[in-house]
């Protein structure tokens, strides 16, 4: 009978201590916002799943198992996704270039990208833009008046080239683009008899993703470089400028060496003659030859 007592005794013990201990806490969700831009992220076609943002924050999402994740579907549109950043505290997005002002809002990874610098696409039947050096001065093409630009709003296109669109907020010769068919509505404008702009800035794979993605036949193009801008771009993954945000950035940086490789080996893939190998002797010359080839 003793037995029996101690016995029911220990049960009751073990019970309440069980009752007791505070339950298991539930891991922080990263919310990754995706959007249908291609080559960054490409969510439908035969090449879905295969974006350069898309390898990055698979492999993030693989490794980082501290964390739960969700991916979160938003529109192509910059000013939305910023402000999706700084209005949550654990959302991130594989797909920034980094500027002082984005620098003070978002936590930022290191660079784990190179990218080729953006040029200025126009229509190879139209009239083209005086040249030097076969570069173009996008400054002196905007301020003589005859040429109307036509740009992502809110998209960053890096230095050289965004201080030149503050010059014109609001007069014609830039027209922004705010709608979610940002860059096939831009290419739409460009294609019409009446010519509403003149030309884009992209990068040079950028048009031919988004066209064969909408099954359009990409027009004749002449593409120009930029006077003033730099050999290169580097894109980031930023996250919200929050405890959460600012740990997973640390996550992440400790994951380039696998990123980098992974992600350059995909954008070469998708270049041609002399853009690939300008692109290659690129990636070495920024993250070493160790991390130009996947591992």
């Amino acid at each position: 009978m003793r037995h029996r007592f101690s016995a029911f005794l220990l049960i009751a013990a073990l019970t309440q201590a069980a009752q007791a201990a505070p339950a298991p806490t539930a891991p922080p969700t990263v919310r990754w916002l995706i959007t249908d831009f291609p080559p960054q992220f490409i969510l439908t076609g035969p090449n879905q799943g295969q974006g350069l943002a898309e390898i990055a924050q698979r492999i993030a999402e693989r490794r980082l198992t501290a964390y739960r994740h969700i991916q979160e579907t938003v529109p192509a549109n910059y000013p939305r996704i910023e402000r999706e950043l700084k209005t949550r505290d654990n959302a991130c997005f594989a797909a920034f270039l980094k500027t002082p002002e984005r620098e003070r809002a978002f936590a930022f990874s290191g660079s784990y990208r190179v990218m080729l610098p953006i040029e200025l696409f126009v229509p190879a039947d139209r009239e083209q833009p005086p040249t030097r050096d076969a570069k173009v001065d996008l400054r002196a093409l905007l301020q003589d008046g005859n040429f109307r630009l036509g740009v992502m709003g809110g998209r960053k296109y890096g230095p050289g080239i965004d201080s030149t669109l503050d010059q014109h907020p609001h007069d014609a010769a830039v027209y922004r683009r705010l709608a979610q068919d940002q860059l096939e509505g831009l290419l739409n404008m460009m294609a019409t008899e009446g010519r509403q702009i003149d030309g884009v800035l992209a990068y040079p794979n950028e048009l031919e993703q988004r066209l064969a993605l909408s099954g359009k036949t990409a027009p004749a193009m002449r593409r120009y470089a930029i006077a003033g801008t730099p050999e290169y771009l580097e894109g980031y993954i930023a996250c919200s400028q929050s405890p959460l945000g600012r740990q997973v950035v640390q996550d992440i940086n400790r994951l380039l060496g696998e990123i980098r490789p992974a992600v350059s080996a995909a954008y070469a893939a998708q270049l041609q003659g002399e853009d690939r190998e300008r692109y290659q002797a690129l990636v070495k010359k920024v993250f070493g030859a160790a991390e130009t080839t996947p591992p």
